[in-house]
């Protein structure tokens, strides 16, 4: 067996807890029903927030992001995948609260590789990233409000800005900046802190329902974040340069063709210049490896600058 956590894990669930799936898996779409008034906030934490400017194009226009499908799997040995990332060992890592564990799967078929089991106090691991330096993995929790990190040897514990209302994770490697798509009832934000350092938030413009997952990518002179949203089946990016956020445009989420599809983590592979999206619907869990392309048009410098908020 693959240690991929360098950690001595328990083995796969047993065959009864996965023939459950569909009880579970109705299970898991009325718990995720119940999160969404879990989210009102009078006003988001934090201490810097900034709106993101004015997009390249007409955001009623759906031609700056397109999206094509080139694989997809549904791993049969776990309950639920909610948030992804994606680590550079070339392992796909995924979220499950009803396991309690992390997974890690082959990007290409979806084949069990490992897993590791989320802190004891650590029971609402939706969001995940890799890193930051020091620490293999992070999760964050919709429970408690902390972030918690796998060194590889133990875990550690520490608050997150978001607070309980983060869900897709990603880190920024270059920077060393850890982002965080987060919804509360007065709208959809993109924290950005490093640990241990400052905290900006990014109010979101297009997201219509709660943001699910993220990705970070390379994007003309700065950097692209996608984010995903829970039961708004579309995909929006962004373009962060300095310290300012562009809305750029967005783009329809592949359909399932069956009812009750709910979008969910999202995360960016650099090795193999794709996305990696997962999703739910009436038939179970699914991930779909996606190559998305965004023509900028026109850099930040000829759109303006940004408003601030304090």
């Amino acid at each position: 067996m693959m240690h991929v956590f360098r950690y001595e894990m328990v083995s796969i669930p047993a065959a009864g807890r996965v023939d459950d799936r569909k009880g579970a898996l109705m299970r898991s779409l009325l718990l995720m029903s119940l999160l969404i008034p879990a989210l009102a906030a009078a006003s988001p934490p934090g201490t810097v927030g900034v709106q993101a400017g004015p997009p390249s194009h007409d955001p009623g226009t759906d031609g700056t992001v397109s999206v094509t499908v080139v694989n997809s799997f549904s791993p049969a040995y776990c309950t639920e995948v909610l948030d992804l990332a994606w680590m550079p060992s070339g392992y796909l890592l995924f979220t499950s609260i009803a396991d309690s564990k992390i997974y890690a799967c082959d990007p290409n078929s979806g084949a069990y590789v490992d897993d590791i089991d989320t802190y004891d106090t650590n029971p609402a691991a939706w969001g995940v990233m890799y890193g930051p330096t020091g620490g293999v993995l992070t999760t964050n929790d919709y429970t408690v409000g902390n972030l918690f990190t796998w060194s590889g040897a133990a875990w550690s514990e520490t608050p997150n800005p978001a607070g309980i209302y983060g869900r897709g994770l990603e880190y920024d490697l270059a920077s060393g900046a850890v982002w965080e798509a987060t919804s509360m009832s007065t709208g959809r934000y993109l924290y950005r802190f490093v640990p241990g350092g400052g905290t900006a938030f990014y109010t979101l413009s297009g997201p219509t329902s709660w943001l699910s997952g993220l990705g970070l990518f390379p994007l003309g002179s700065g950097l692209g974040i996608i984010v995903a949203s829970y039961s708004d089946l579309h995909f929006y990016v962004y373009q962060y340069v300095g310290t300012s956020l562009y809305y750029v445009g967005y783009a329809s989420c592949p359909a399932s063709g069956y009812v009750d599809q709910f979008s969910l983590g999202m995360t960016y592979s650099a090795s193999r210049g794709t996305f990696f999206w997962s999703y739910v619907d009436t038939q179970g869990y699914t991930i779909c490896e996606l190559d998305i392309e965004v023509d900028l048009g026109l850099e930040p410098a000829t759109w303006g600058s940004i408003k601030t908020l304090f």
